[in-house]
């Protein structure tokens, strides 16, 4: 018989493992002003991304949206600084002008990283590398 100890391990890693594939299922990448597929309701251009980086601190090569809570938002920030890739933190939680820019996004999950070629929803670290670790 299963204690309960055994039962929450599994169901833990289950979750894992079903959050993961959801972040890679929802990541989305820009091709010529929209995402791959035609499954999607999120209609934000390069254009409009580019525009999010308006009064941007300097060397800044992207804006991650998030809130205190989220642990895979602190995962994509230590990414981020561990590669010394430049980022513009935007908590929703605090500012309504993030909320606002993240609401525009048409997302409804954190973290939610942009460049000005990509959108990505939640935290892939290997996708991260394929994007960032090369000229975007």
């Amino acid at each position: 018989m299963m204690t309960i100890f055994k039962k929450n391990i599994i169901t833990t890693i289950l979750c894992g493992v079903c959050l993961y594939a959801l972040s890679v299922v929802l990541t989305k990448s820009f091709i010529e002003g929209g995402f791959f597929g035609t499954d999607n309701n999120i209609s934000v251009t390069n254009s409009d991304m580019t525009r999010l980086f308006d009064g941007a601190p300097n060397k800044v090569r992207v804006i991650v949206y998030t809130v205190d809570w989220c642990a895979a938002c602190k995962a994509s920030k230590e990414w981020l600084t561990e590669n010394r890739i430049n980022y513009w933190e935007k908590n929703i939680e605090y500012s309504d002008e993030a909320r606002e820019e993240f609401n525009k996004l048409g997302v409804s999950e954190v973290p939610v990283i942009v460049t000005r070629k990509n959108l990505i929803m939640g935290y892939n670290g290997d996708l991260l590398k394929d994007i960032l670790l090369e000229r975007d």
